[in-house]
């Protein structure tokens, strides 16, 4: 009887510590959605914030990060000194994403576009082989690579 006992709560234990990881793994994944829409619809500033606080409460998150490059990135500014500040910022987000996990092909992509914006072509063209080798069937891979050519 107390090893059933035992073996239970255990099993319970186990269920409780998985719905909190769920629920925090959902709010994480939840934010990173809304940001995502907020950056597709041109709401740079919305999807920023957005992304800011879910690093905050969820720093283990890779994608976040990596969505958060891509924001950065993407920014409308045709001043020449803000360009190269985000593509390092930019950078310095998707190092933190692949201290995580490793990065997807976007990621990688994103990854290539800001090496290029900063000059480094050949690190641009590894990163973009790279990219490709994730996902041959990218078309942003053979692109950037291209681009990293000229």
């Amino acid at each position: 009887a107390l090893l059933r006992f035992a073996a239970t709560s255990l099993v319970v234990s186990a269920g409780v510590v998985l719905l909190l990881f769920s629920l925090k793994a959902s709010k994480a994944e939840n934010d990173y959605l809304l940001a995502e829409n907020a950056f597709l619809l041109g709401d740079i500033p919305k999807a920023l914030a957005i992304l800011n606080d879910a690093a905050a409460a969820s720093p283990e998150h890779n994608r976040i990060y990596a969505l958060r490059a891509r924001v950065l990135l993407d920014q409308r500014t045709s001043e020449r000194r803000q360009i190269l500040i985000d593509a390092g910022l930019a950078l310095e987000e998707l190092e933190a994403a692949e201290s995580i996990s490793s990065l997807d092909s976007t990621s990688l992509l994103t990854r290539a576009t800001a090496q290029g914006r900063l000059g480094k072509f050949s690190e641009a063209e590894k990163t973009s082989l790279a990219a490709i080798l994730v996902d041959p069937l990218s078309s942003g891979g053979y692109e950037i690579y291209g681009m990293s050519l000229e």
